[in-house]
């Protein structure tokens, strides 16, 4: 069964993943000895990071040529070139000033009144070039870390993957030899991203997509466009979230390392950079997921087209298959064998055989009608020879693969069909979507003026990007029907989607969202259906739909849409008409709720001002009973005087269901009510429940003294015991 779930959807479940993994990993006792190692890092003022970027881009931990001996038992690597930053180094001089008192802050005076002198010592702020050493330029002992230095292990279609992530790279992907730890790097969009040679496939790939998601996201030229430069913490969680993603989703599981890497380069536990960039990381993943699927599918195509030189079967026969050859052909391309197969002439069809080989290729007799064992093949091309008909099955197959794909939010469905007929052709168009209405008013145009050129063809002539997903008699027949636009080629008229009835809108959008895929249950295309139906407002409908779709894995969330979609059809007060038919009615005002007459009579009895509606967008107010029994059309009330009588009704609710009035009502009202109370420790306690004689011998309920203290029946104008 295909997978329901969206692009979206499984980026997050990985994402999900990834938050609760670092979680697991803060917790444990690697987190607290790597936490006491690299306290014993300095603190670099924001000047000398830039220094340190500036002379080393890949610095990771760097200290002084003593400090990494010290304190880390590690020795820097003879001949490696420091990287020079500032180190504070005040120094004090002597010098005199006024004597101040310390009570008045004025200067001290001596007898004759000129100020009292003193000698201090000021300290002079100033600064000197050190030298310190990144980690990768040191050896001896490893530093404690939070996962492993490196992954192994193969990965599946490597060569592909690696193929299809540099197509999708803004810049070039080569490869080096590198020094020390550095597994690869990224300067800018001028410059190629360079990997490490000789890693495993699985650490070669997870760095690529690492080194691509920086080049995507955080190029100086992006920097200084957007003016937002990322700290360094904030941008190497962001492009190992990513390569943690994108590989997962490949199945290639890189979380004993990522979860290390994103946790050492993290601010701690509360993961502030993690959780600040969660969607720039979901977004960026889904393009390269995407982008890396396409390629694949891409350099899958390249492959074939190279195989079908090699071996190509061609099957060529009447109609009824009483005749046939079964050829193999080699050393040509498919489009060159289609391309003769078209051109044939009478003279040619009498051999295909032998006219495909005066072409230059290679052919071979695999079976007949006349063999008696005939092996397994899968067609490339057919040639009927009483029709000329040329089928293209690798074609079809393909064809029919992209018309299963289910639809796109912003894909733009148009029909093409032919009712005289019954023929039709439905195609999504994948691209210059604000553009397809004026395109297909042209096509109408064309054909009313007889111009030659089929639909399909003027809008491949135009630029548009679209593929065929139904079709009678063959694509996809007899699924359920859905449009954006439908365009009568015999009436010459132009059908649009959104100027259907709301409840006809709401059924095509859930065929559309289930195209080859289960996504909704029953109640959930109830709950569509009627929301678009009662409220008339298909943007809302068309957010509840897709939000549904996209909350499957998130039951609360989900709950939460359903209940919220609910509330809103709830509001409206008559359960029995909603605004979509108030509005095809003819009366459109914004202010108004529609009402049955059954409704409109109950709310005219509680002295609510309710309306006739009339079909030309007028209403009238109700000014007594008869009027309201004479009118057959639609009723309505003001969205204000509703919302008032809502509002005293729960108020009056409120005062009903309070203690006080239900005892008021026991004591001194006309109904016959008994109160039940109960005396404990000679404290008076009294029982919720007021109940009618009829509910207690309904329930058979005992009272007796034995059981009760007092029993206090309801009379007129007053109680008795």
């Amino acid at each position: 069964m295909a997978d329901a779930r969206t692009e979206k959807q499984k980026v997050k479940e990985i994402t999900d993943r990834l938050e609760e993994g670092l979680k697991e990993l803060f917790e444990g006792e690697k987190y607290k000895s790597y936490l006491n190692t690299m306290s014993k890092f300095h603190n670099y003022s924001a000047n000398n990071i830039q220094l340190i970027e500036m002379q080393c881009p890949d610095a990771t931990y760097v200290a002084g040529y003593k400090a990494w001996q010290r304190n880390f038992e590690r020795h820097v690597n003879k001949g490696e070139r420091g990287i020079r930053i500032l180190a504070p180094a005040p120094y004090k001089i002597k010098e005199e000033q006024e004597k101040i008192d310390p009570v008045t802050n004025e200067p001290v005076l001596d007898r004759d009144g000129m100020p009292v002198m003193e000698e201090v010592e000021i300290k002079i702020p100033a600064f000197r070039v050190v030298t310190v050493f990144d980690y990768s330029q040191t050896d001896g002992k490893e530093l404690p870390g939070l996962g492993v230095s490196e992954l192994h292990g193969d990965v599946e279609r490597y060569q592909d993957f690696m193929e299809a992530l540099e197509r999708v790279s803004p810049v070039p992907i080569r490869y080096e030899e590198m020094e020390g730890d550095r597994k690869g790097y990224f300067i800018d969009l001028s410059r190629p991203i360079a990997i490490k040679e000789g890693m495993s496939e699985a650490q070669t790939a997870k760095t690529g997509v690492h080194e691509v998601a920086h080049a995507k996201l955080h190029a100086r030229e992006i920097e200084h466009e957007t003016g937002f430069d990322k700290d360094r913490e904030t941008k190497e969680v962001e492009a190992e979230s990513v390569a943690y993603t994108v590989c997962q989703h490949f199945g290639i599981d890189t979380s004993d390392y990522s979860f290390g890497y994103i946790a050492g380069w993290s601010s701690g536990k509360e993961m502030p950079e993690l959780k600040s960039s969660l969607d720039t990381i979901r977004r960026t993943s889904s393009e390269l997921i995407k982008g890396i699927e396409a390629q694949l599918l891409e350099i899958e195509k390249e492959r074939a087209a190279e195989q079908s030189q090699e071996d190509i079967i061609l099957l060529v026969s009447n109609t009824d298959r009483s005749e046939y050859d079964l050829l193999n052909v080699k050393g040509m391309e498919r489009t060159e064998i289609f391309n003769l197969l078209s051109a044939m002439k009478d003279d040619d069809r009498q051999s295909v055989e032998a006219y495909l080989e005066r072409a230059g290729a290679w052919v071979t007799l695999l079976a007949n009608e006349r063999s008696e064992e005939v092996g397994e093949y899968h067609l490339d091309y057919a040639y009927d020879t009483d029709t000329h008909e040329i089928t293209d099955y690798k074609a079809l197959q393909e064809e029919r693969e992209k018309a299963n794909i289910p639809i796109e939010y912003g894909d733009v469905v148009v029909r093409f069909s032919t009712p005289d007929s019954g023929e039709y052709e439905t195609i999504k168009i994948t691209n210059m979507q604000s553009e397809v209405q004026n395109t297909l008013y042209d096509i109408l145009m064309r054909e009313v003026d007889g111009q030659e050129g089929t639909a399909l063809d003027y809008l491949r002539e135009k630029g548009f990007e679209f593929v065929p997903i139904m079709r009678s008699g063959g694509l996809n027949d007899g699924y359920p029907q859905f449009f954006d636009y439908d365009m009568d080629m015999t009436e010459k008229e132009l059908y649009i989607a959104s100027e259907l009835p709301a409840t006809v809108q709401a059924e095509q959008l859930i065929n559309r969202m289930e195209f080859h895929r289960s996504v909704y249950d029953s109640d959930e295309r109830n709950l569509i259906m009627n929301h678009a139906y009662k409220l008339d407002d298909m943007y809302k409908t068309t957010s509840l739909a897709h939000s549904i779709a996209e909350q499957k894995d998130d039951s609360a969330l989900l709950w939460e849409t359903i209940r919220v979609a609910q509330e809103e059809i709830d509001a409206l007060p008559d359960g029995m008409v909603g605004l979509s038919e108030m509005h095809e009615y003819g009366y459109s005002w914004d202010e108004m709720l529609p009402l049955t007459k059954d409704m409109a009579s109950e709310l005219f009895g509680e002295d609510v001002s309710v309306y006739q509606l009339h079909a030309d967008g007028s209403e009238t107010l109700v000014e007594d009973r008869a009027a309201l029994q004479e009118h057959e059309g639609l009723f309505g009330v003001e969205k204000g005087d509703w919302n008032a009588y809502k509002e005293y009704q729960s108020m009056k609710q409120e005062l009903e269901d309070s203690e006080p009035n239900k005892e008021a009502q026991l004591l001194y009202g006309n109904e016959s009510k008994f109160g039940i109370y109960q005396l404990k420790d000679s404290a008076e306690t009294r029982d919720i429940r007021f109940m009618d004689m009829d509910y207690l011998e309904k329930e058979g309920i005992p009272v007796s003294r034995e059981n009760y203290t007092l029993v206090c029946r309801g009379t007129e104008g007053g109680h008795e015991p």
